[in-house]
Formats: C-alpha cells, sequence, structure tokens
C-alpha cells in the first residue's frame, strides 16, 4: 500500500535521472481512470510522447524534465525544515468576509484554478478544521443478496461502496476552512473526466437529475473542469494535508472513499481496515461524521444534513443556505455544524473518531 507522499523536498540526483529508461507513453485504459500527468510540470502526458519513470513511486516525467520536484520519499542529500518549522506567510489580499453562504463558496473551474490556488496557499497552513463533501453520479451497485443496507456487515458495505467508488467518476469536491483565527472560506472544485453524454461514463440516471436541479453544470465539466491529477497536487502542495486539522464530514463513507482515492491517485484496497488506514495516513486521527456526532448529541437531530444545521441552529441569522453549489455548500454547512457539535460534546466527541457513517455505522 502506497504511503502519503512527502513534502517536495528531495529528488534524484542528474546522473540518476540520465540513467533512467525512456519510454513512448501509452495510456492504460483501466475502467476510467483519467490520464497521467507529467509529475514536474503538471502538463497531461499524451500518447506517444516520449517520457521516464521514477522507479520508487511511479510518476511519469518528461524526459527532458528533472525529477527534483516529486516529493515521493525519494533518497536526497538536501534537508529542508519540517512544516512544523516552516514559517507562515501573511494573508494578503483576502476576499472580505461574505455576506451569505452561498457568496462564499467559491467556484473553481480551469480557469480560475490558479487564482484560487494562490488563496488556498495563504488559508490551508492556518487551517484548524476541514470540512469535505464530493459528489458523484449516484451508486449503481448494491449488495446482491437483496439484504437491507442497515443489515450489512461492515465489509459488506465496503465492497459495495469500494464497486462504486471503482466506477463511477466524481464530480466535485467540496472544501470547507476555518482557520485559527476564525476564518471561513469554501470553494467547489469542479472535476473533469465524468461527461453525461457518453454512454461509456456510468451514473445513476435519477442522482444526475437530481444535481443537474441543484446547480452542477454537466455540459460545462468535460471542457471546463480541473483535472484530479492538479487538484490532488495542491491539496498536497499547500499544506492543506500537512497542517493536521480536524477533519469532518457528513454520512462520510462515500465522501472519504472518493478522496482517498483521489489523493492516493489508485483504486481502493480490498479490506476495511486498510482502507481506515490509508484514511488515518492520509488525514490524521482527527476525522469526525457530522451525522454521527449530532445523534449523539440529540437523537432527534436526525436526517438530511439541512435538517440537522437547522436543528442545531448552526447557520448565523439572517444567512441562507444555497442549493446552487452542492459539494461547496455541503462542506460549509458541515463544517458549520461540525464546530457546533465540537462545542456542546468537548471531550466527548473523541470516541467517535474515524466512524464513518454508511461504513462502521448507519
Amino acid at each position: 500500500m502506497a504511503a502519503l507522499p512527502r513534502e517536495p523536498a528531495v529528488g534524484l540526483g542528474w546522473a540518476a535521472i540520465a540513467g533512467l529508461p525512456v519510454y513512448k507513453y501509452e495510456k492504460l485504459e483501466l475502467g476510467g481512470g483519467e490520464g497521467d500527468q507529467c509529475a514536474v510540470c503538471l502538463a497531461e502526458i499524451r500518447p506517444k510522447e516520449v517520457v521516464k519513470q521514477l522507479p520508487a513511486c511511479t510518476h511519469l516525467f518528461y524526459s527532458m524534465k528533472g525529477a527534483s520536484m516529486c516529493g515521493c520519499g525519494l533518497t536526497g542529500r538536501v534537508r529542508h525544515r519540517s512544516y512544523s518549522e516552516q514559517k507562515k506567510p501573511p494573508y494578503r489580499n483576502l476576499p472580505s468576509p461574505a455576506s451569505n453562504m452561498e457568496v462564499a463558496v467559491r467556484s473553481v473551474w480551469a480557469e480560475n484554478f490558479k487564482a484560487e490556488s494562490r488563496l488556498l496557499h495563504q488559508i490551508a497552513p492556518r487551517a484548524q478544521h476541514v470540512a469535505l463533501n464530493v459528489q458523484y453520479p449516484g451508486c449503481v451497485f448494491g449488495h446482491g443478496n437483496g439484504r437491507s443496507h442497515c443489515d450489512l456487515t461492515a465489509e459488506e458495505r465496503y465492497e459495495v461502496i469500494r464497486a462504486n467508488v471503482a466506477l463511477l467518476r466524481p464530480l466535485q469536491v467540496g472544501i470547507a476552512v476555518c482557520t485559527n483565527d476564525g476564518r471561513r472560506f469554501a470553494w467547489e472544485f469542479n472535476l473533469r473526466g465524468f461527461d453525461v453524454a457518453s454512454p461509456k461514463h456510468a451514473r445513476d440516471p435519477r442522482s444526475v437529475a437530481y444535481l443537474a436541479g441543484h446547480g452542477v453544470d454537466f455540459s460545462r465539466l468535460p471542457r471546463d473542469g480541473i483535472d484530479g491529477f492538479s487538484l490532488r497536487w495542491l491539496l498536497r502542495d499547500s499544506g492543506l494535508i500537512r497542517a493536521r486539522p480536524s477533519w469532518a464530514t457528513f454520512t462520510g463513507a462515500y465522501h472519504v472513499a472518493y478522496f482517498v482515492t483521489m489523493m492516493y491517485g489508485e483504486k481502493l484496497p480490498e479490506s476495511v481496515d486498510d482502507f481506515m488506514k490509508m484514511a488515518r495516513e492520509l488525514i490524521g486521527r482527527q476525522l469526525y461524521d457530522v451525522k454521527r456526532l449530532a445523534r449523539e448529541h440529540d437523537r432527534s437531530c436526525v436526517g438530511a444534513l439541512s435538517n440537522v444545521v437547522g436543528k442545531l441552529a448552526a447557520v448565523p441569522p439572517g444567512e441562507g443556505i444555497s442549493k446552487s453549489k452542492p459539494a461547496g455548500t455541503g462542506s460549509m454547512m458541515a463544517l458549520l455544524a461540525f464546530e457546533m457539535l465540537e462545542k456542546k460534546l468537548g471531550a466527548d466527541m473523541e470516541k467517535y473518531r474515524h466512524e464513518l457513517c454508511g461504513l462502521q455505522v448507519v
């Protein structure tokens, strides 16, 4: 199982790079995965282009470029400062606090990805709480024996999750951040890779219709969406992972499963224990499911995320809950609910770490 890549700090020497074999790239069709990219310049590698491959991490790069930027644990001679030793840059030109949640969610496409990346680089090192929401085109697999989802074991639920995540491509990733000085930001990253016009891309038509009615622009995703590699690189390089904040999600089994797949760039492992180990290595021990916490706080605090947020009175007075940005608004609502539950539950919350609704609990 692959370990989380370390901070870009070391690399191969030029002699070692020159000695790596050269290949003509051919994309492997493995059930809907995205193409490879150069680990140095992040450009998409096209068929027949000449590349080299790093032996330890298997990342590809154009043969005329160096491998010193690939942070995958290669042995090197230079020691860089650890993340905790680094001085955090000052805030610069941050946007003013938004007056409502719809404005607060920043919709990100390829055209504004660089600008939003610069903002996230300022915010990420100060992240105290992060909430995650991933939108995907439904589920097509269920458990074959006809039993209810509630009657399945965690391993059986994981089999269903793993099969669906392997086949269905993510559409959006919502990331909401609260910094250590109380500022809140939320991004909705629109991903390239799913084409609603392609019969090869699996989906649940009812889920697609629901998401289209709630703001997902399916026609724009293949043209203007962000590739998963660039987002993966941003989340690692920005310091969001290394800051080790508390992470929250709502009914989080699928959200975390998609996030783990995206951040490691590989399929989910076969067992639920190995999956949870990957999740802990990726985002640390402070992972909470808001639905689980809310139920422990108040047995009547159930239902959809909007119901839980309303029951907790987590949204500031006078601010509505937008439905036009599903992943971004979902992450922002999960963040607000988590912060409220943290105050209410206190230290009792710790016992529910890494218990995901839809996996270990229902």
